[in-house]
């Protein structure tokens, strides 16, 4: 016999496995860091919570795994009229030290996580 959902409104818990979480939450984090927002020049629209909203415009896939993840970015001609310069990925040496001083910055501003 298959359970029944939850009604709307009914309280329930659910216990996660804390090492897979934090590494779904790295792998999560990693996306947002790979997400180039330095290619943009022009402004894009904006997500839920008022942020940049990148992958929307252009991720064609992603797959999160714990500690690891894979996004394939869609970069054609639309793209790069939206404000997407492909030069900024000619040096990939260049656009990880810029991902790894965001990530520092981020790690130095101390702020809270959580989920709700």
């Amino acid at each position: 016999m298959t359970p029944s959902p939850p009604a709307v409104g009914e309280h329930i818990r659910v216990d996660v496995d804390q090492d897979h979480r934090a590494g779904l939450s790295a792998a999560h984090t990693a996306c947002h860091l790979a997400a180039l927002a330095a290619a943009w020049t022009k402004p894009v629209p904006t997500d839920a919570l008022g942020n940049p909203a990148f992958d929307a415009l252009a991720i064609q896939s992603s797959r999160i795994q714990p500690y690891r993840s894979v996004d394939t970015y869609r970069i054609g001609k639309s793209l790069r009229r939206k404000g997407f310069t492909t030069t900024t990925l000619d040096d990939p040496s260049a656009v990880a030290e810029r991902v790894n001083a965001q990530l520092a910055h981020w790690i130095g501003a101390g702020g809270a996580v959580r989920i709700e």
